[in-house]
Order: C-alpha cells, then structure tokens, then sequence
C-alpha cells in the first residue's frame, strides 16, 4: 500500500535493498551448487533464490521510479503538432494537452519549490556550459547551435522548449495527458471541457 504523503524527491533507498537482495538471491544459488555439507538443495535453494530475485526487482523498480522522476524534473516533455493534426470544430477550440490535477500533483509541486530541492529542478551543467558556447561561438562568427541544440536522446544539452511559466508545474505524467477543449456554445462564455 503507497503511503498517503509520497516523497519522491527523497534518495532511492529502493536501490540498496535491491542490490542486497539480488546478492543473497545469488549467493544462495551459489551456495546450493558448492557441495558444502550442511549447504541447501539446489531443489530447495533454487526457488527461494528466485523468490528473493522477484522481491529485489520489484524493490529496483519502485527505486528507478524515483530515479526517473527526478530526472524528468530537468526535462519538460515534447509536445508538437502539425497543422493537420490539430482538431478543429464549429462548437469548439482546441487548447492543447492537460491532465486531470489532483492533491498527489498538487503535493509534488509544492515539495519541488521548497528551497532544499530547488537544484533539481535547474537545468544541468552542460545545458548551462552549452548555451554559453554557443555564445562565444556566435560571437567569433561559428554557428555551434545547430549541433548543441539537436533534439535527440543522447544530447543532454538540448535547449528547453519555449513553454514559458514554472517548469515543475509543466512536468506531469503522459498517461494523465488529454485533449483539453475550450466550449463556447454557452453565449460567449468560456467553460473547459475536457474530451478524450
């Protein structure tokens, strides 16, 4: 059962468990085939080894999930859309993606402004480093920023998009994500109507 107040900016202390764990699930696979008297069954040692092996994975995976969501604090994700893909209607505008806000973003918004956790949410050194090459570049009359600000996995000096506004407040889940219109059947008055 998650606890009511999840902390994920807290260190991954799901890792050390995970690794502890995955050693005992070898040492005791290896200790059932050393033919030590009193050593365990393979029989009996095996599945227990699998066993452990399903919990520390379990508890790496609750680990990484930490892990991955701090690192997604730096990054905002990509959304585009081309002219063609964007929906259009009579009764209708199309405002762009959002997501249903409830208390545990509301938690992790307010957890990611305290002053204590403000260095995860700026960008990295190389990003800092790589904008001011591309100064110095343009500068001297080279243009740099068609290679530094490339869009792709292994570019961890990609610029950011341009959302404007808080950063923390633009990361959010993709699964939440929807299509958010705005209807305005209602005599001029705008209401959101969210459709999926």
């Amino acid at each position: 059962m998650p606890y009511p107040v999840e902390n994920l900016l807290r260190r991954p202390y799901e890792l050390y468990s995970a690794i502890g764990m995955s050693s005992l699930a070898v040492s005791t696979a290896a200790l059932s085939f050393a033919r030590i008297p009193f050593g365990p069954n393979p029989q009996e040692a095996l599945p227990v080894a699998a066993c452990i092996c399903t919990y520390a994975a379990w508890r790496a995976w609750q680990g990484w999930r930490i892990v991955r969501y701090k690192r997604g604090l730096r990054k905002l994700p990509v959304f585009q859309l081309g002219l063609e893909e964007i929906p259009h209607s009579t009764k209708a505008y199309y405002v762009g993606t959002g997501f249903q806000l409830d208390a545990r973003h509301v938690q992790r918004l307010v957890m990611a402004r305290e002053p204590q956790f403000a260095h995860l949410s700026r960008p990295s050194w190389a990003h800092d480093k790589a904008r001011q090459l591309e100064l110095k570049a343009e500068n001297a009359g080279m243009n740099l920023r068609q290679h530094t600000s490339r869009d792709t996995w292994w570019n961890p000096a990609r610029p950011l998009p341009p959302v404007g506004g808080d950063r923390r407040s633009h990361r959010r889940c993709a699964a939440l994500s929807r299509s958010i219109r705005v209807d305005c059947r209602v005599r001029g008055l705008l209401t959101c109507e969210g459709s999926r």
